[in-house]
């Protein structure tokens, strides 16, 4: 079996080195991969936003299986444009994976169904929302309603850095940004994959570290690291989570439409002193970093997952 892992970073040399480990794996190529990637499969220079380069690849070199790591191709189509040409791919086509790369379609997808999640409005004009600032704080939460490669979000005290929030968020893609009712708890990871509208598989949680300096502290990143497992996540908080946020919003995808297919990652935060998730945030890929470490325990072979 030939395998193409799309991407350049750690998320995608931990997926490049599960798949070099399953025994079903004859060739693995990456593009445009990297020099620890090189080392486990192929690298191939395309970057990861030339779709058609891409699947010209696969179909010429008979790639049997796909496997995206980042969302900027989730975002360009790479599924659809896969598929079309009948290449094997694992993610969401584009109409899923709005479910990451608009924030406003996921929240308007959990109102809509009840799936909870925090008080949320969003706006396209900078003097709306500062108008609006005094109904969600403080503290403020502000984000980009488009993709921010985990950086679109501003949780401050200070109204000057709210107002500054909404002005540099608008400008991202998208246009568009989201303030978000606080909600006082903490955050974990939780990732399933899907396919025929079911959870089908649900990972270990995860916490990861966004803050760039220790103690919390600093502006978000992507993730500076993460670990599981999580000991305040216990077995029926995995349940609660699965059952009143996971399996509700692929449900809730497929009676509107959307065929949800790979991994649906999940940014949740939990109240203080409960066991009440609310939804902050949907990936429509792995986690990273948790990638990383979900790759780590994968013992019988990535593909059979």
């Amino acid at each position: 079996m030939k395998a193409l892992v799309i991407g350049s970073g750690g998320r995608e040399h931990t997926l490049a080195w599960a798949l070099s480990r399953d025994s079903k794996i004859d060739e693995l190529y990456a593009a445009p991969g990297n020099p620890g990637i090189a080392e486990v499969a192929k690298c191939v220079p395309i970057n990861t936003t030339k779709i058609d380069d891409l699947a010209s690849f696969a179909k010429r070199n008979k790639i049997d299986l796909t496997v995206v790591g980042p969302e900027q191709p989730l975002a360009l189509g790479i599924v659809d444009v896969f598929q079309k040409q009948e290449l094997l791919i694992f993610g969401p086509d584009q109409k899923a994976a709005r479910i990451e790369t608009s924030k406003s379609f996921a929240k308007n997808l959990c109102s809509k169904f009840h799936i909870p999640t925090p008080k949320w409005q969003a706006f396209s004009k900078a003097r709306e929302a500062i108008d609006a600032l005094e109904q969600f704080g403080p503290p403020w939460v502000v984000k980009a309603d488009g993709l921010a490669a985990g950086k679109g979000t501003t949780v401050t005290r200070d109204r000057r850095d709210a107002e500054e929030a909404v002005k540099r968020e608008l400008t991202r893609e998208g246009g568009r940004v989201l303030f978000e009712e606080f909600i006082d708890g903490w955050e974990a990871t939780f990732m399933a994959t899907v396919s025929s509208g079911r959870v089908q598989w649900l990972t270990p949680a995860f916490q990861d570290y966004k803050p760039v300096y220790d103690g919390d502290l600093g502006p978000n990143t992507g993730g500076m690291g993460g670990y599981t497992p999580v000991p305040t996540v216990t077995h029926s908080l995995l349940e609660n989570v699965k059952n009143s946020i996971l399996t509700p919003t692929v449900e809730a995808m497929e009676r509107t439409g959307v065929h949800f297919q790979g991994v649906l990652n999940l940014n949740a935060i939990i109240k203080h002193g409960t066991e009440d998730p609310y939804v902050l945030e949907f990936n429509a890929r792995f986690g990273d970093p948790e990638c990383q470490g979900v790759m780590a325990l994968v013992q019988d072979g990535l593909v059979e997952h």
